[in-house]
């Protein structure tokens, strides 16, 4: 049977009628019309190939996917879901998803599984229970998908049965082989895993930028119509890209944990000048600042600094590091830019006043799907950005580095490229 699907749908603009009950041309005439009519179609087509290879993705039987209301209602499951508890999917869906905890467990780690009520991204192990009563243990990946304004909705959790690895734990293993064998398992669950998304980025990649490329000729055709249309079509592109960009960067990141790092495009090395690209890139985050009312100074060399780089990917790891520092800085905060030379060295440090960061998370604040729970949440983000930026400062040659006095305190972030002589 068929579980609960997902709805798209995209506003696109409509002839309008005048008082008197007569059809108004808006659109520039029949020829205009057929056009919208044409890309309605597309996009229609479009959006229903991507719900087809969606579909496709959340069944796989390995892994299990599921989606719930804000209040915890099972909204959507997948069958490896079904299969590891032991229900049907009509059984499962409309149920709260604390039914199939053990009341134990949940009991003593409220704190764990309430992540998603402040609109957290988390992973934990949770204890759950079949239906026939059999206790499971699985890995839970919480991803609350937000609105904007800081809103979230439906939160989507990932899971994997873990049982016999937890058994393995809490047996005392016997011999090296016992160990060696462990280590090959485990290995071997995180190829699978890492071809799992990889899958899935890639099956995703493809119709985003389809979509993507309607959405910019429809935004192109609506000069002229109505300013709902137009708000319409630009929010839609703007989620359709930020989208794309966590796509894209998953991807990226699944290569780099292999040391492998793969562009989505060939890494372009030339001469840069890093005064240029940076004000390029400060020019473009500007109305992100201005719009959430934290003020951005700079204090940039005169000297002119010439580097050896791609200057796309250069120009991403400056964005990616001040949207880090705008996320993470609330209203009213200071966030500071400065290139100045150090040792043969451009040094670009982004300094802010936000929320700071704990000293055991500095350890790991580049490696990938890390995000410090204890400071503000990032929107719609999957903790890839800094360890993408720290794999691309080293393949030109440089490193990337961060500190912070503690929470509450700011942070500061340091990238070094070696200059040109």
């Amino acid at each position: 049977s068929e579980s609960r699907r997902l709805r798209c749908s995209m506003p696109l603009p409509e002839e309008t009628v005048d008082q008197g009950g007569s059809e108004m041309d808006t659109s520039g005439g029949s020829t205009e019309r057929t056009w919208v009519t044409m890309e309605r179609a597309r996009v229609k087509e479009t959006l229903q190939a991507s719900e087809a290879r969606y579909r496709t993705l959340f069944e796989i039987p390995s892994r299990g996917f599921w989606w719930t209301s804000q209040h915890g209602y099972v909204t959507e499951i997948s069958a490896g879901i079904a299969r590891m508890l032991g229900y049907s999917l009509e059984e499962l869906v409309g149920r709260v998803w604390t039914d199939f905890v053990d009341e134990e467990w949940l009991a003593t780690r409220s704190a764990e599984w309430k992540a998603h009520e402040s609109g957290r991204t988390n992973s934990y192990r949770i204890k759950l229970k079949r239906q026939d009563g059999t206790p499971i243990w699985a890995t839970v990946s919480g991803y609350p998908l937000r609105y904007a304004y800081g809103k979230y909705t439906d939160p989507l959790a990932a899971s994997e049965n873990i049982t016999k690895e937890r058994q393995v734990q809490e047996e005392p293993i016997r011999s090296r082989e016992d160990i060696l064998a462990l280590i090959a398992e485990l290995k071997k669950a995180d190829e699978h895993k890492n071809e799992v998304l990889r899958m899935v980025a890639h099956q995703l990649r493809d119709p985003l930028s389809v979509v993507l490329g309607r959405v910019e000729l429809l935004e192109r055709k609506s000069i002229g119509e109505d300013e709902a249309t137009r708000t319409a079509i630009e929010t839609l592109k703007r989620k359709t890209e930020h989208l794309a960009r966590l796509v894209a960067d998953l991807l990226d990141s699944i290569q780099a944990t292999h040391g492998k790092m793969i562009f989505r495009t060939l890494l372009k090395k030339e001469i840069v000048t890093l005064n240029t690209t940076l004000n390029d890139a400060i020019a473009d985050i500007k109305p992100d600042f201005e719009k959430k009312g934290v003020a951005l100074s700079e204090s940039l060399s005169a000297q002119s600094m010439a580097v050896n780089g791609d200057p796309i990917r250069i120009t991403e790891c400056i964005e990616n590091i001040l949207r880090n520092a705008l996320e993470y800085t609330p209203e009213g905060g200071l966030v500071s830019v400065s290139l100045q030379t150090e040792g043969g060295n451009a040094v670009i440090k982004v300094q802010d006043n936000g929320s700071g960061l704990r000293p055991e998370f500095l350890a790991r604040i580049f490696e990938p799907y890390q995000q410090d729970p204890s400071s503000l949440h990032r929107g719609g983000s999957l903790g890839l950005g800094l360890a993408i930026v720290k794999r691309t400062v080293e393949m030109h040659g440089g490193d990337v580095s961060a500190s912070s006095p503690g929470l509450g305190k700011g942070s500061l972030f340091t990238m070094r490229l070696p200059i040109l002589q």
